[in-house]
């Protein structure tokens, strides 16, 4: 006799969103944002969105040392950027999972038009119903954890341990409060308009629930001030495609997506907010496990970019008074080993203080730490106010 298999539910995990807002993150993000909707990597004033979910991809990648005929899962897949990247640059034999069926259709029409169809797939299906114990050497999440809750917490790091094979590597990505948050009184907006099945929790809450569940931590990486980047050109893409966005969506939810972007894009600039991609191991016996000694710092030059231009950011244009940063004047940070370059232009073709201004910002880049060596290049280009961050 056949027993019927159970259900599932309790499931803080949405599929194919139904509530009004939450429709935008569908296709929408893809064709506007660039990617799945989740935050992107070395997001720079001078970087396409594409070129940053390149290296979002990449990045995750090489965390997780991926090599080929090895096996990938990815829990909540979008729309399948990660599968075929790990399985085009990497050669690993790739499964994403996802709970909205037209994410899945999408994937796999992308996935057959690259020509991967023998070794990366999407499906619809719960992580919970996963059943492959010790099949996969590398576990990845992006984008999804915040949909998991504190109360599934425990069965999300204990299927996820059981997947993975004695010494494989989970990249857990996810957004977080944090631990002096206060409880809210009644749901916010984006709890009520956004994303009202969400439940952030801070990332001591997430290693202490991983580490139960037998998880050893091997590194975690903040990217805050990755995401507010991110989200500031988000919301500059939209408002450019507003009448792109009316045929996904109706005007109230293209407005309440623009105040929630905006809104979060603060949280994450103040540290309200943070985002974390926590590195962990499944350990083998007597503790091995298939991780190297030696540590690269992996996006460390993206980390130094990201310093140099909070450090040049009270350097002003003594004309305007604002910021050389705020103003979009720096255009490119190029760096090789401790030596940094940073490309500029000028608010006026023939600025008199233009050598003062260089010269300001060169000495301040040289103080940042690793720095040994800075120079200034003037681009014989002409400055657009539309470079001004928001």
């Amino acid at each position: 006799m056949n027993q019927e298999k159970p259900k599932l539910t309790e499931s803080r995990i949405p599929g194919a969103p139904t509530y009004p807002a939450a429709r935008l993150t569908l296709r929408l993000l893809d064709e506007l944002f660039g990617g799945d909707g989740a935050d992107e990597v070395g997001v720079r004033l001078w970087d396409g969105m594409d070129t940053a979910q390149e290296q979002k991809l990449d990045h995750i990648c090489r965390k997780l040392r991926l090599q080929p005929g090895q096996r990938l899962l990815d829990v909540g897949c979008g729309w399948g950027g990660l599968v075929i990247h790990a399985a085009q640059q990497y050669g690993v034999d790739a499964t994403g999972i996802t709970l909205s069926q037209p994410q899945a259709d999408l994937a796999n029409e992308r996935i057959a038009t690259a020509g991967l169809t023998n070794r990366c797939r999407a499906l619809v299906r719960d992580y919970r119903e996963m059943d492959k114990p010790g099949g996969y050497d590398a576990l990845v999440s992006v984008g999804m954890f915040e949909h998991v809750g504190a109360a599934l917490l425990p069965t999300y790091f204990a299927r996820a341990w059981q997947l993975l094979k004695p010494g494989g590597v989970f990249l857990n990505h996810g957004i977080a409060n944090t631990t002096t948050d206060r409880p809210r009184r009644s749901p916010s907006f984006s709890d009520t308009y956004v994303f009202p099945d969400g439940e952030l929790v801070p990332i001591s809450t997430t290693l202490r629930v991983a580490e139960e569940a037998g998880f050893e931590v091997r590194d975690v990486e903040s990217l805050r001030e990755h995401y507010a980047l991110t989200l500031r050109h988000w919301v500059r893409r939209l408002e450019a495609h507003h009448e792109q966005a009316l045929q996904f969506v109706d005007e109230p939810t293209y407005r309440v997506w623009r105040p929630f972007m905006s809104g979060s894009a603060h949280g994450f600039s103040v540290g309200r907010l943070n985002v974390y991609q926590a590195l962990l191991v499944r350990p083998g016996g007597r503790g091995r496990n298939a991780r190297p000694t030696t540590t690269t710092l992996i996006g460390g030059t993206m980390l130094t970019q990201q310093a140099i231009l909070d450090a040049l950011r009270p350097v002003v244009d003594p004309e305007i008074g604002i910021s050389v940063v705020d103003l979009g004047m720096i255009r490119e940070i190029a760096i090789e080993g401790d030596k940094v370059e940073v490309k500029m232009v000028l608010t006026t073709p023939f600025c008199p203080l233009a050598g003062m201004i260089a010269e300001q910002v060169r000495q301040t880049a040289a103080t940042v730490e690793g720095v040994k060596e800075a120079k200034v290049t003037l681009l014989d280009e002409p400055w657009n106010p539309a470079w001004m961050q928001r």
